[in-house]
């Protein structure tokens, strides 16, 4: 690592860190100097786990299970300190993946995602479809109920479905209601399904829009005990790693990806 003075203002050797002029660290210091203004607290994207208070249906619970996600269950719905995760974004460097700090580099490893998330980091590589003209079609097979391209909500005329992503409380409202007493088994999976997209699309996958859904993690729930054959956490450390270096540049204001395990 270079060497690193906690009084100088920056890398002192930028041998490795070459990407110190469009990292935002770099405002810190120059900014007061060049009379900008210094970059604001990043909004940290993290859905609420609402839908947990109430508690969770055993006969759904264990078809999370079956698919290898039930770690997800028991992480703690805390508050996200924002300015906290603003700070150690100030510290990430893209260039070596690796926060520094005065005493040394640290970094997010699979154990912290295995250990700390309960994810499967062991496993097939998270590899399918990005792309597929009929997202709809899949939405409607593995949860029961197509998105609309549009909905009507008072004066406002807005999308439902932007290719993969799907607005995640027109979902909410179809799984609001408790799982009826006579569900099928066909059901009880869709509800299964429901909450295994809340929590990848809500925990471990979020983007930076904060309201709407990825579905194309579905693919992978076909059968539903498919899930349990793919490393989830390898997958999202990776998608932690990009969202960091996003964050870390001097235009950015917001950082997606598992912000809790930060």
């Amino acid at each position: 690592m270079p060497d690193m003075d906690p009084h100088q203002q920056g890398p002192s050797i930028r041998d490795v860190l070459m990407r110190q002029d469009v990292h935002r660290s770099s405002l810190l210091w120059d900014a007061p100097l060049a009379d900008e203004r210094v970059p604001g607290v990043l909004t940290c994207r993290r859905q609420e786990k609402g839908l947990f208070e109430a508690g969770l249906d055993p006969q759904i619970a264990v078809y999370i299970t079956d698919a290898g996600l039930d770690g997800l269950l028991q992480v703690p719905n805390i508050d996200v300190d924002h300015a906290l995760i603003t700070a150690l974004v100030e510290r990430w460097r893209p260039e070596t993946h690796s926060f520094h700090l005065p005493h040394g580099e640290m970094t997010i490893t699979l154990q912290d995602m295995e250990v700390i998330m309960g994810v499967p980091v062991v496993g097939l590589p998270m590899v399918g479809f990005t792309r597929m003209d009929k997202w709809g079609d899949l939405c409607a097979e593995l949860l029961g109920h197509r998105p609309p391209d549009r909905e009507v909500s008072g004066k406002k005329n807005t999308a439902v479905m932007e290719g993969q992503r799907v607005k995640a409380k027109w979902h909410e409202e179809w799984f609001r209601n408790p799982l009826p007493a006579d569900a099928t088994e066909m059901l009880m999976q869709q509800y299964a399904r429901f909450y295994i997209l809340e929590m990848l699309a809500g925990m471990l996958f979020m983007d930076k829009s904060g309201e709407r859904h990825n579905i194309m993690y579905l693919q992978f729930f076909n059968p539903i005990s498919n899930g349990k054959n793919y490393s989830w956490g390898s997958a999202a450390l990776s998608w932690l790693y990009r969202h960091l270096c996003k964050a870390s540049e001097k235009t950015a204001k917001q950082i997606g990806g598992v912000v809790l395990l930060v």
